[in-house]
């Protein structure tokens, strides 16, 4: 048990430090290049949005968690995030109080993969969802600035709907990250010493109350029958005499039935255990808690469990300490 717990301790070890390692790596030089922020293409109609927007300011690669935030009444707000955060804006064309006014996009020979047709689609219903509009130019030739101009003044007055069909996508599952990870490594270590507790001797080899056998006691005497006894008259006394050896004579039941020692502390211990495990049963949702709030609040609940079963336990066992 204890070589299982140590291998599981080793592995959490080597997540949380691994990212550590690469940012220290032993390579004295990356084979590393700088590129350009655009392409060719992405470069051109920067330029192009540039001249026809001059008092506008424009914005490249934006991340779409830059633009958008989900509403803080939501409760899992981290899941919705899930579905954006990884995306990114070609451009974003804002005001000189940097709100957006329409967000553009450049499509390639690559958006027709099904993954970038699913990533497209989220894209689109999150910035419907928060009111940006967007414009989005299919592969192939760029339209001409005219053109251009009037797409992005339609949209952005709302006369149109965009060209992206809308729908919820459900997203892919996203690889596992190292902050993930670390939140997850919360769990295991409360995980492991749930089962750290379960397996400990103190619980595990409780002692079991010893149980004595009953002998069985012959009766001794026995009332005869007498019809005088039902005239009001006694019966007279009667006695029965046990033949045979001192050693044949059944004991007495005070010799048959020894004093059983009181539980001891272990086995009260045992018993309130199994008395917790029945009392309280945590919620799924305090298995993985995401936020530091929702941590609290698991936290707070199962001290309040925990505090309502100490009281109703020392009602039940008024001769019991604090500590059984």
């Amino acid at each position: 048990m204890w070589v299982i717990v140590l291998v599981v301790v080793v592995v959490i070890v080597l997540l949380k430090v691994q990212p550590r390692a690469l940012r220290s790596s032993r390579f004295g030089h990356w084979p590393l290049s700088a590129q350009p922020l655009l392409t060719p293409r992405e470069q051109q109609l920067y330029h192009r949005l540039r001249a026809l927007y001059p008092n506008q300011l424009l914005f490249v690669q934006v991340a779409l968690s830059q633009l958008l935030k989900v509403a803080p009444s939501v409760s899992d707000s981290w899941a919705i995030r899930n579905h954006f955060i990884r995306l990114v804006a070609d451009f974003a064309l804002c005001r000189a109080d940097f709100s957006v006014i329409a967000i553009i996009e450049l499509d390639d020979a690559s958006h027709s993969r099904s993954d970038r047709i699913d990533a497209d689609r989220r894209k689109a219903l999150a910035l419907e969802s928060a009111g940006i509009p967007l414009v989005r130019i299919p592969a192939g030739a760029l339209p001409s600035d005219a053109e251009l101009k009037r797409l992005i003044e339609l949209k952005a007055g709302g006369g149109e709907a965009t060209t992206v069909v809308f729908s919820a996508v459900k997203s892919p599952r996203q690889p596992l990250s190292w902050r993930r990870l670390a939140r997850g490594g919360v769990g295991v270590l409360f995980l492991l010493m749930v089962i750290i507790a379960a397996l400990s001797p103190e619980t595990s080899s409780s002692p079991k109350p010893a149980v004595t056998n009953k002998s069985p006691v012959a009766s001794t005497s026995k009332k005869a029958a007498n019809p005088s006894a039902r005239n009001g008259v006694p019966a007279p006394k009667t006695s029965t005499v046990i033949q045979g050896s001192p050693s044949d004579v059944p004991p007495s039941p005070q010799e048959s039935m020894p004093e059983v020692a009181p539980p001891t502390a272990d086995a009260r211990a045992a018993q309130k255990a199994s008395a917790w495990d029945a009392f309280y049963q945590p919620p799924s949702t305090c298995e993985h808690p995401p936020q530091w709030s929702d941590q609290v609040e698991c936290a707070n609940q199962y001290m309040r469990a925990k505090k309502a079963f100490d009281a109703q336990w020392a009602s039940d066992h008024p001769g019991a300490s604090a500590q059984d």
